[in-house]
């Protein structure tokens, strides 16, 4: 589990590690476009090589239950329009929408402007 930790901080990021779950966390100013693509980018080498790590150490990372999530105030979330998506392997993630009852983090219920 060391390990993911220092494979999430070489890349930037946090990780938050559970029993048999684990969430990575960045942010970033929207309108910084130079930074966006470098957070992207940073993101993708690091879900390369947590899988890496993992086929090493006999693991497997569900493709299918892999979220993203992004979160802002509504304006800002509006104003840029950000088209995020993130490359994992073949499969493209695209933002998990967040309406009603449809997004969850370990049974807390978000949307994406933070409004419960």
């Amino acid at each position: 589990i060391k390990a993911l930790q220092k494979i999430a901080a070489k890349y930037g990021l946090d990780i938050q590690l559970y029993a048999d779950d684990s969430q990575l966390y960045i942010s970033f100013q929207p309108d910084r476009v130079v930074q966006f693509t470098d957070i992207r980018d940073k993101t993708n080498k690091c879900f390369a090589e947590i899988k890496a790590w993992m086929v090493t150490n006999f693991m497997k990372l569900n493709k299918t239950k892999t979220e993203l999530l992004v979160l802002g105030k509504s304006h800002v979330l509006k104003k840029y329009a950000l088209s995020v998506s993130l490359q994992f392997g073949s499969t493209k993630i695209l933002p998990t929408e967040c309406k009603g009852d449809s997004w969850k983090s370990l049974g807390v219920k978000f949307d994406e402007t933070l409004n419960m």
